[in-house]
């Protein structure tokens, strides 16, 4: 699979973990120095095989971020070789009242069940089927996005459409069509679908995913450089000292004949990374516990699940929500309030030796 041979065969979109196109996750560069270097470390010094234990096939947990549903359970061996298990009248007026309520009534369940179930139907667009008023939310929240879109594309083709409340969505799986989509016309695709509006005072409001037109182009041109290869070369040794943390601890496992969740293992080394190379905060705590981390923690994966059943709900309800209960709102907030402390404290003391991400795109904000 991995020979050089097999890779000119695989065509290069059948495969997009971090997307395609000018519109591709700008971090892309930063994941797979980190990927390949945490792998490399790790297997140098660490054997796995599978026990009893590991889920086969993997099971997949709902939600919009993919994770295994009861963890990944390996057994590694150290260098050492030992083995662990890792309105005339008054009765005219109610007459009249209730004909209005009912009027309203079943317009609105027109227009938010009945219809919805239609639309792909109309534009002759196979589309599987799908749960009134609900449309396609309750399997994706519950299976997960990978799981349920293997499925529907096992059924429905390279191409088919998807309900999200009453917001439409296609799912095109059709590789040329991908390139043509992404690459060749992104001018006419710039921008990224909404499931819903985002409250303008949200700190996700002017995040890189949802800027439209030339405000995405304006701040994606300015954060381009930051994670240029030269600029990805000098935190290294961040990457390189955490993933020697983590051999460390895995090594301490095998020697105590533990079990060892590599899953979480490789979850909380990854925060341990943003952490240390978005805000130059190194930590050795492998229990996962600190405030950014469970911040960053909560955002991925209780409110992203929330934020997937908004959609449900008419425009009023999302902006009453956002004002007194904002799904991830807090945590977010308390990221970008750390992030500004960060910003002022340097500016203020000076400090231009940094080596993280943050420091290089002060850098890049200021030249």
């Amino acid at each position: 699979r991995f020979s050089p041979e097999a890779k000119a065969k695989r065509n290069s979109y059948s495969y997009m973990p971090f997307g395609v196109g000018p519109r591709a996750c700008i971090g892309m560069r930063l994941a797979v120095i980190e990927a390949k270097l945490i792998l490399i470390r790790v297997l140098q010094q660490v054997r796995f095989t599978v026990v009893k234990e590991t889920p086969i096939p993997l099971q997949f947990r709902g939600g919009v971020v993919s994770a295994p549903k009861d963890g990944m359970c390996l057994v590694g061996t150290n260098s050492q070789h030992r083995m662990a298990t890792l309105s005339i009248s008054s009765q005219n007026l109610y007459i009249g009242v209730i004909a209005v309520a009912l009027s309203a009534l079943t317009y609105l369940l027109y227009q938010n069940i009945i219809a919805p179930l239609h639309y792909f139907q109309r534009l002759g667009i196979a589309s599987p089927p799908s749960t009134p008023y609900f449309g396609h939310i309750l399997s994706i929240n519950r299976y997960g996005f990978q799981h349920c879109y293997l499925n529907y594309t096992r059924q429905m083709g390279t191409v088919y459409g998807l309900m999200f409340g009453r917001v439409p969505e296609m799912v095109i799986s059709d590789l040329d069509a991908i390139k043509e989509i992404t690459v060749k016309r992104f001018n006419q695709f710039i921008n990224r679908g909404e499931l819903l509006k985002i409250p303008e005072d949200s700190p996700f409001y002017h995040g890189l995913l949802r800027l439209r037109d030339h405000h995405w182009k304006r701040v994606r041109g300015l954060l381009v450089p930051t994670f240029s290869g030269a600029k990805m070369r000098q935190i290294i040794t961040m990457m390189n000292n955490i993933s020697q943390n983590l051999v460390d601890q895995l090594k301490q496992k095998c020697s105590q004949d533990g079990k060892i969740d590599i899953w979480r293992s490789y979850g909380q080394v990854t925060m341990q990374t943003i952490l240390a190379i978005a805000f130059g905060v190194e930590s050795d705590d492998h229990s996962g516990s600190s405030s950014l981390t469970k911040a960053a923690r909560n955002i991925a994966g209780t409110a992203t699940r929330l934020l997937l059943l908004l959609p449900l709900f008419p425009r009023f309800l999302v902006r009453l929500l956002f004002m007194f209960r904002r799904p991830g709102g807090n945590d977010a907030i308390f990221l970008r309030d750390t992030t500004m402390e960060v910003l002022k404290s340097r500016r203020e003391q000076g400090l231009t030796d940094r080596k993280d991400l943050l420091q290089l795109m002060i850098d890049a904000g200021d030249n």
